[in-house]
């Protein structure tokens, strides 16, 4: 696993979260979007995030993790990209990581099945 933290990785968060906002508060989300946390230093929680993360191993798989300032607690990118929002409580870092995960591993079939959000996510939490 390859754990980023940049400004382009927040620079994109940012505008991610922006466009999708309404989507965000229509479907009951939580999510940071305060243009100020560009400003601030997160250096210690980055750290204590990146000991957390790098306690997983996955074999052959090989996943970038983004530690972003905004969006949703977590976010996926295919074929491989993870993004995790610092800003969430550490004890949950871990159920997000593996749901993201998930939601890479099952891409390729919701796609194919034209599933739609609910679908998708009720598909992810049913696995084990």
């Amino acid at each position: 696993m390859n754990i980023k933290y940049n400004l382009l990785a927040n620079i994109f968060s940012f505008f991610r979260t922006l466009r999708s906002r309404k989507w965000l508060d229509n479907k009951g989300y939580l999510y940071t979007f305060n243009f100020f946390d560009f400003f601030k230093n997160d250096k210690n929680r980055v750290n204590i995030i990146k000991k957390i993360l790098n306690k997983y191993k996955f074999g052959d798989k090989k996943y970038v993790v983004y530690l972003t300032k905004f969006d949703t607690y977590g976010n996926y990118k295919l074929p491989n990209k993870i993004f995790l929002n610092i800003y969430q409580p550490l004890d949950k870092i871990h159920e997000v990581l593996k749901h993201e995960i998930k939601h890479l591993e099952v891409e390729d079939m919701v796609i194919r099945e034209n599933l739609n959000h609910e679908e998708k996510e009720k598909l992810v939490d049913s696995i084990k």
